[in-house]
């Protein structure tokens, strides 16, 4: 659904892969994730929330920011912390928060491995976050925000 403004858009996600079913059949677990994305100025915000009918567990959940940027600085603004990304090409600062659960942020240095390879050059550092063994409760949704700033 792209926003009345053109510099948003919403989405949202009903089925799913399932450990142990067949690859690309996907399920409606009961589980909904709403994410919205928005453009303000030199910034990505995503928002997403995640809902269900009934309780469902999810293992793992994570995401990944590749990022083309060599060098990496964190910082603790606010109480929130930022990883600040740079290079030649300018810089970009990636930064988590609103979550109502427990996140763990840890950056991974690619090497020589396929997932540093991009079509237009090296990707070396993935910024990750992570959590193991978190519950979707109905009337208590999971959310979080990730803004990505690029100067």
């Amino acid at each position: 659904e792209p926003g009345a403004d053109g510099r948003s858009l919403r989405v949202r996600w009903t089925r799913w892969a399932v450990v142990g079913t067949p690859a690309g059949k996907l399920q409606d677990t009961g589980l909904s994730s709403a994410v919205v994305w928005r453009v303000e100025g030199n910034v990505l915000v995503r928002e997403e929330t995640l809902s269900s009918k009934a309780p469902v567990n999810i293992r793992r959940w994570w995401m990944a920011v590749p990022t083309t940027h060599e060098r990496v600085e964190t910082l603790v603004i606010g109480g929130v912390r930022v990883d600040r990304f740079s290079s030649k090409a300018g810089q970009l600062e990636v930064k988590l928060s609103d979550a109502t659960f427990p996140v763990q942020t840890t950056i991974k240095a690619s090497g020589d491995s396929p997932l540093g390879r991009g079509v237009h050059g090296a990707i070396p550092l993935h910024l990750q976050f992570e959590t193991r063994t978190v519950t979707v409760s109905p009337g208590k949704p999971l959310r979080f925000k990730v803004t990505l700033s690029v100067s």
